[in-house]
């Protein structure tokens, strides 16, 4: 029936996710699906099936640019150096700079990508309050985060 080549296509779909996972040396890094066929075809558990997506999505672009150098990567990804700058009208930004500096202040990111990290402003606050506020990596671990 048409429903059961269906079920079919998205069994297979799953299994050579399964396998191309494994070939990725993703294993340690991605969690096994956790989505059957009948549920993507019955519109449940959208999370798991969206993830699949996505999934299907990194290892075609990991393909497709493996000559190229790949742009899409599993690991941390976090920014280590950053500068903030502000605005009133979310058009005009000002870098924020050390009192009597034109120079940007460059804030130190984390050092990992589970640490939360508090960064003061200190000299470099804005002369008032304001509106907007744009952070802009400078440095990062792979791609910025």
């Amino acid at each position: 029936t048409d429903r059961q080549a269906k079920v079919d296509f998205f069994e297979l779909l799953l299994s050579k996710a399964g396998h191309a996972i494994k070939a990725a040396g993703w294993n340690d890094k991605v969690q096994p699906l956790k989505v059957s066929a009948s549920d993507i075809l019955g519109g449940k558990n959208t999370v798991e099936s969206n993830r699949l997506l996505q999934l299907l999505c990194y290892l075609g672009l990991r393909k497709k640019l493996q000559n190229v150098g790949s742009l899409v990567d599993v690991e941390d990804q976090y920014v280590t150096k950053l500068s903030i700058a502000w605005s009133e009208n979310g058009q005009d930004w000002t870098p924020l700079a050390a009192m009597g500096e034109s120079k940007p202040f460059v804030f130190e990111g984390c050092g990992d990508a589970e640490t939360i990290r508090f960064v003061p402003l200190g000299v470099a606050q804005p002369p008032r309050a304001v509106r907007h506020i744009r952070l802009q990596p400078l440095e990062w671990h792979n791609h910025p985060g």
